[in-house]
């Protein structure tokens, strides 16, 4: 994890052995994570990470649109009022 403030900005992990190239995966803030993500899904996207307790008390996801293209979403203001998130 990166961080600067105490705040975790960016992360870095190694690949899989079957990882194509490397990448980036830009987060964009939102005001509702689960909202986006019924947008999304509505809209024909997919969900490659769904919201779940154990990230961030369920404040981030990973999306893909309907081309590929993949976003994740994070409400961390959401997070850390839950203690999940500086």
């Amino acid at each position: 994890m990166l961080a600067t403030g105490g705040i975790a900005r960016a992360s870095l992990i190694a690949l899989p052995g079957d990882a194509a190239d490397p990448g980036w995966l830009p987060f964009v803030q939102v005001d509702d994570v689960a909202a986006v993500v019924r947008t999304a899904t509505a809209l024909g996207g997919t969900i490659l990470l769904a919201p779940r307790p154990a990230l961030l008390n369920g404040h981030v996801a990973v999306i893909a649109d309907p081309h590929g293209g993949i976003l994740g979403v994070v409400n961390r203001a959401e997070a850390a009022k839950k203690g999940g998130a500086k």
